[in-house]
């Protein structure tokens, strides 16, 4: 018998957040550091947030005017390339278990 865990979907939505904020700091080419200045807030600030953990309505405002994006960019769902090069549907599920384990590619 296999056990099936399913993490409350407040925790969902803050992996998702945190994913699509690396995502979007990475197309940009900038650091966590970098973002961090930007946003007058701490390096680790930016690591929680990127982790699923945390962010103020305000701090999540600060980010998106740094990335210059919308903040219900940040709600979008993230993308990655696949073989082809082309985008492609990120398994979220794959990525949350390993995230809630804590642990970060």
């Amino acid at each position: 018998m296999t056990a099936s865990l399913r993490l409350p979907e407040e925790r969902v939505r803050q992996l998702r957040l945190g994913q699509r904020v690396r995502q979007l700091r990475e197309d940009r080419h900038m650091t966590g550091a970098a973002l961090a200045r930007a946003c007058g807030i701490t390096r680790q600030a930016v690591n929680q947030i990127e982790r699923g953990i945390g962010g103020s309505d305000e701090t999540l405002a600060k980010i998106a005017e740094a990335l210059q994006v919308p903040v219900s960019a940040l709600y979008e769902e993230p993308a990655v390339a696949g073989p082809s090069g082309k985008a492609a549907a990120l398994d979220t599920n794959m990525l949350i278990v390993v995230a809630d384990a804590g642990w970060t590619p």
